[in-house]
């Protein structure tokens, strides 16, 4: 019996431990709410505001390094760009990532006001991404 009960203490201590190392970085996590990214794009687009779409998973590494970066640098341009989360494992994103046409993540896709978009694959570093988002999303 009390077997039974640390195998399912540890099983239970297992499953925590994996959903916090794949939990997103703060600023990833401050977009997860109710909206599904594709009606947060369209919102954004719809106002005019330019969007920073961000297609990942939580489980490839330069995607898990891409994050932080994401981190990072986004709060620079809270209240500028829409951040839209895109989780490549979530089927509900799936229209969305065939509209987008991804290919492999990490992948941004910038919009600026006018709808323009751009995309990059891959890690970014830092003042490369900030550059990217800089120039791309607000033309300057």
């Amino acid at each position: 019996m009390l077997l039974g009960i640390a195998s399912v203490a540890i099983a239970i201590a297992g499953i925590a431990l994996l959903k916090a190392q794949n939990a997103p970085a703060p600023a990833i996590a401050g977009v997860l709410g109710g909206a599904l990214p594709a009606d947060q794009l369209n919102q954004s687009l719809a106002q005019g505001k330019p969007a920073l779409v961000f297609m990942h998973s939580t489980s490839c590494q330069s995607c898990i390094d891409m994050m932080k970066v994401v981190d990072q640098v986004y709060p620079e341009f809270t209240g500028q760009v829409t951040l839209v989360d895109v989780n490549v494992y979530d089927d509900a994103n799936l229209p969305l990532m065939q509209k987008l046409g991804l290919r492999y993540i990490p992948t941004v896709v910038v919009f600026n006001s006018q709808g323009q978009s751009w995309q990059n694959v891959g890690l970014m570093q830092p003042d490369e991404f900030r550059t990217y988002l800089r120039q791309r999303a607000l033309g300057g």
